[in-house]
C-alpha cells in the first residue's frame, strides 16, 4: 500500500448508506493516510463538498436521497474541473453503468465485490492525477 505524495494531502469523502462498506473504505483511507469523512448519501455528501475542501470522492452508486452518478454530475457543476476526483463503486459489471459513471463525471469506476488491491491501485492513479493537476508532480 502506498502513501500519498507529501506534496498533496489526500482529502477524502465517502459516500455510502452500507455501515459495513463505509467502515471499509474509510478505514482503507486513513490507512493510506487520507483525512476522511463518511455520509450516508448523496445529497449529505455534497452539501459536506460544499463545506469543504475535498479532493477525493469515493461513492456508492445506489444511495437513498441522491444516488452517486447525480453526486458526480453535481460535484462537476461545484468544482472547476479536476478538482475532485470522484470514484464510482457499483454492483454492477454492466459496461453500460461504466459509461454512464464516466459521463456523470466520475474519473474512475470499480464494480463490486470490491477487492481492496484493485482500489488501492485506482488510488495510486488518483494521487498521481492529483499531484499533476496541482501541480505538485
Amino acid at each position: 500500500m502506498s502513501v500519498p505524495s507529501a506534496s498533496i494531502a489526500i482529502r477524502a469523502l465517502v459516500a455510502d448508506d452500507d455501515p459495513l462498506m463505509a467502515g471499509l473504505l474509510t478505514a482503507f483511507l486513513a490507512r493510506r493516510g487520507y483525512q476522511v469523512e463518511h455520509c450516508d448519501d448523496g445529497e449529505a455528501a455534497l452539501q459536506r463538498v460544499r463545506e469543504a475542501r475535498f479532493n477525493l470522492v469515493v461513492t456508492d452508486r445506489i444511495m437513498p436521497r441522491m444516488d452517486g452518478l447525480q453526486l458526480c454530475r453535481a460535484i462537476r457543476a461545484l468544482a472547476p474541473a479536476g478538482e475532485v476526483y470522484c470514484i464510482l463503486l457499483t454492483a454492477s459489471a454492466d459496461p453500460a453503468d461504466a459509461h454512464a459513471a464516466m459521463d456523470a463525471g466520475a474519473d474512475d469506476f470499480i464494480a463490486k465485490p470490491l477487492r481492496l488491491p484493485d482500489l488501492a491501485r485506482r488510488l495510486d492513479a488518483a494521487e498521481r492525477t492529483l499531484a499533476t493537476r496541482s501541480g505538485a508532480l
